[in-house]
């Protein structure tokens, strides 16, 4: 996903081109920082099980949602 959205990112146009890439990249980060404390926290709360399968659940959903979004941005 973090490719597929990075080339999406840069093929915007020139005046929104560096705004998208910052917010790319401080959501990446953000997410890297932010991620083995929501698993610790998971793992602690509801074991490895339901921490996975719902870690697992999510990028389902965001990769699904994500590819929608993006054909219907490029059927425009």
């Amino acid at each position: 996903m973090h490719a597929s959205i990075q080339v999406q990112a840069t093929e915007l146009s020139s005046t929104a081109r560096g705004a998208a890439m910052s917010l790319h990249s401080f959501f990446f980060f953000v997410g890297h920082a932010s991620g083995p404390v929501v698993y610790g926290l998971g793992f602690v709360k509801l074991g490895s099980a339901m921490t996975l399968t719902g870690a697992a659940l999510i990028a389902m959903a965001v990769g699904l949602v994500t590819a929608r979004l993006l054909r219907e941005r490029t059927a425009d």
